[in-house]
C-alpha cells in the first residue's frame, strides 16, 4: 500500500492510519465497553498502539485506514482491509467506529462500500469477509444491509464468518 492512499466517500475520507494517530482519544476506543469488547488485539499504550499501526504500513496487501469526518477533519475511526494470499482476489475486513456520536449513523456501510467499489474497479477483489461476535446484533444486521452473508459451516457459540460477494456490486 502507498503511504499516501486516500477515498471519499459522500460523508467521509479513508486515509492511510499513520502512527501519527496513535493518541489518548484513540487509546480509549479499544476499552470502551460498547466498542472495545469486541476488539481483540488491545495495545495497552500509546507506544504499543503506534507499534500495532506501524506494522502494517509498509505491507502492500494491507489498507490500513483512518476514517476521518469530512465537515469536522475528525478521527471517528478505523477500518483495516487485509488482502489474504498475496492475492487481491479476497479481503478481510474489520472496522472500529470509536467515536460513539457515530454509531447508528451508516458510518461502516458507507466507508466499506466505498472502499468495495475501489476494490472491484482497482485491484478486481471478488470477496469481502469479516469475523463478527454473535452478540454485535448492530453490526450484523449493517452487514446483512451490505449484502454480506453468514457462512454458517464457520460459526462457533460466539463468533461467525460472513462474506460478501463483490461484483454483485
Amino acid at each position: 500500500m502507498t503511504n499516501s492512499f486516500r477515498l471519499t466517500t459522500q460523508r467521509f475520507i479513508l486515509k492511510t492510519l499513520t502512527p501519527d494517530y496513535a493518541s489518548q482519544e484513540y487509546l480509549s476506543w479499544l476499552s470502551q465497553n460498547e466498542t472495545g469488547k469486541f476488539i481483540l488485539n488491545k495495545p495497552q499504550t500509546i507506544d504499543d498502539l503506534k507499534q500495532y499501526i506501524k506494522q502494517f504500513c509498509d505491507n502492500h496487501f494491507v489498507y490500513f485506514l483512518a476514517i476521518i469526518d469530512k465537515d469536522s477533519n475528525l478521527h471517528i475511526g478505523n477500518i483495516k482491509f487485509e488482502f489474504l494470499n498475496n492475492s487481491f482476489d479476497n479481503v478481510e475486513m474489520g472496522i472500529l467506529i470509536g467515536n460513539r456520536n457515530y454509531h447508528g449513523k451508516g458510518v461502516a456501510g458507507e466507508v466499506i462500500k466505498g472502499f468495495a467499489h475501489f476494490s472491484v474497479d482497482k485491484l478486481s477483489t471478488k470477496t469481502m469477509s469479516l469475523g463478527v461476535n454473535k452478540s454485535n446484533t448492530a453490526a450484523v444486521k449493517a452487514y446483512e444491509k451490505l449484502g454480506f452473508q453468514v457462512d454458517s459451516s464457520t460459526c462457533t457459540d460466539n463468533e461467525m464468518m460472513m462474506s460478501w460477494d463483490l461484483p454483485k456490486l
